[in-house]
């Protein structure tokens, strides 16, 4: 696995890592209004985006590095996440591609995911997001 290196200057002056959380904070709020409106496929999309950046975030801080891949759980043995969520964080693995590509045959990624499956991604996602928030 390739690692580059985070140019810890930026416009805003915030860490890098702050960057991330923040996005992934901004990508839980975009699954929740995407919910609202009914677009279930759209917001579990953006559930694992919210895990995927505030994995990401912690381990920026902890190594100044950033892990260039998408999958969840390589990304929480990197931080120790507890197995509990890890556990739970799998449901969430390969959604980002599903929700995009995930053509099965006649059922399209808007049809194939449904109230239930949002708000259970949306919930992993806030329960990732808190425990991340701890420890930054």
């Amino acid at each position: 696995m390739r690692k580059i290196y985070i140019n810890p200057k930026n416009k805003h002056n915030m860490e890098e890592y702050e960057n991330w959380f923040e996005q992934a904070k901004a990508d839980l709020t975009t699954a929740n209004n995407s919910h609202n409106s009914k677009d279930f496929y759209a917001s579990c999309f953006w559930s694992q985006q919210a895990v995927e950046k505030s994995l990401k975030s912690l381990i920026i801080k902890n190594t100044k590095k950033l892990q260039k891949t998408h999958d969840l759980i390589i990304l929480s043995r990197l931080i120790n996440l507890p197995e509990q969520l890890k556990d739970k964080i799998k449901s969430l693995s390969g959604i980002h591609v599903e929700t995009r590509y995930g053509i099965i045959g006649d059922i399209i990624p808007a049809k194939n995911y449904n109230e239930k499956d949002s708000k259970r991604f949306m919930d992993i996602a806030q329960e990732v997001l808190l425990w991340i928030k701890e420890k930054i």
